[in-house]
């Protein structure tokens, strides 16, 4: 090979060279980019906190006086059980809250307790038109019930409240509200709801309705942090002001 050829090959050599660089330094200038404007976004992005709760208050009115004391946090409350177990368990959220059978159920460990007094769990009652239903007498009517934990354990859960071996035969609606009607239209013999709804359940009524404290106490709404962004949503949720503590039904945490 002459000298010029030489030269020409080592010429050409070294312009693809410069070409290779420029590319491989376009390529990690675009990849730094795309990941800092990345983990940007992803650092702009609320946390997210879901919310199961039994409650008297419908589930898009505790949604926003949630999202109005939780600032940078996305709270989605949801209204069905299923709905709150798919999505607990496929999206992945930050911290989720709810009831401690619907925790137990679905395997959360707790973070933060919720208290009522010295107490972090609550008596539910048995209401019927007319006269205080016994456990017992109860397990042998059909029972109204906000479904908490599906169907199946539900049966389990209401047999556990009563305190009996029996299967028993539930109606089960979305919010407590919906528990009057079965009373009203003879769809169910009995209702059982937390203590705390009581007075409110009753003066919707005109009925004559008497209530009887069951023996099985449930535990009171609790926090699992899921993420390392949750455990900013369990001191939020520390800071929450008494009306909306006492909404979900608890005093103070722990």
């Amino acid at each position: 090979m002459t000298a010029s050829r030489v030269r020409a090959a080592h010429h050409r050599r070294a312009v693809v060279r410069m070409l290779l660089a420029s590319v491989f330094v376009g390529a990690s200038s675009a990849s730094t980019a795309v990941g800092l404007s990345g983990a940007t976004a992803q650092a702009d992005e609320p946390s997210r906190l879901y919310v199961f709760i039994n409650s008297g208050v419908k589930p898009h009115a505790l949604q926003k006086e949630l999202e109005d004391h939780m600032a940078g946090v996305s709270v989605t409350v949801f209204g069905r059980f299923r709905d709150f177990q798919t999505a607990s368990i496929e999206e992945t959220p930050d911290a989720v809250l709810a009831t401690g059978p619907v925790l137990d159920e679905l395997g959360f460990a707790r973070s933060l307790q919720g208290f009522a007094g010295s107490s972090a769990d609550e008596p539910y009652v048995l209401v019927a038109i007319g006269q205080a239903l016994t456990p017992a007498a109860a397990a042998g009517f059909t029972i109204g019930s906000v479904d908490l934990l599906g169907r199946t354990k539900m049966r389990t859960f209401v047999a556990k409240l009563l305190n009996v071996d029996t299967s028993v035969k539930l109606k089960l609606v979305t919010k407590t509200e919906d528990l009057l009607p079965l009373l009203q239209f003879s769809a169910a013999q009995a209702v059982i709801l937390p203590e705390r709804e009581r007075a409110a359940f009753i003066a919707r009524s005109e009925l004559d309705l008497r209530s009887t404290v069951l023996p099985t106490r449930v535990g009171l709404p609790a926090a699992s942090a899921i993420t390392i962004a949750g455990t900013k949503i369990l001191t939020a949720i520390k800071g929450l002001d008494r009306s909306t503590m006492s909404q979900l039904g608890v005093e103070s945490w722990r």
